[in-house]
């Protein structure tokens, strides 16, 4: 499990990093209020939004993840290729937030061969990722973040 401290650390570095070495580019896409703070964060979760996000989730939360939400409640997207994490609030299951997800499956698997093994092979390898995507938990946004203000 990662303590406090080690979040802390971790998070101070990656905002150090990403705002001494941020491009114009990447700046221009961090909401005004995180380039005056240099703090990517948020407030973090009270133990009362952590026990609601789990009790709507019907799942306790993985202690290292309710650590980060008790010391930032989301994370503001930084550019393209980082996307905003979501808070108490709106973190949800996959299958719920975007289920174009499972619809994605059926692209999986090399459609090349119609042998009837092979394509038995692949209908299982759809099957179990569909199980694994629908038991999976978003904590992020989908690609092309909006960031928050």
């Amino acid at each position: 499990m990662i303590a406090d401290q080690q979040w802390l650390t971790f998070l101070a570095i990656f905002n150090r990093d990403l705002f001494r070495h941020a491009n114009k580019t990447a700046l221009a896409a961090i909401p005004p209020v995180a380039q005056r703070s240099e703090w990517l964060g948020f407030p973090g979760a009270t133990e009362t939004e952590l026990a609601a996000a789990e009790a709507r989730l019907g799942v306790r939360l993985p202690p290292s993840y309710r650590t980060f939400l008790a010391l930032t409640n989301g994370w503001r997207g930084s550019g393209p290729e980082t996307n905003q994490l979501l808070s108490t609030a709106t973190v949800g299951w996959l299958r719920d937030r975007d289920p174009d997800w499972l619809d994605d499956v059926d692209e999986i698997g090399d459609t090349r061969s119609s042998a009837a093994a092979h394509q038995q092979k692949r209908q299982r390898h759809r099957n179990d990722a569909r199980a694994d995507l629908a038991a999976t938990l978003a904590i992020s946004e989908r690609g092309n973040h909006r960031p928050t203000l």
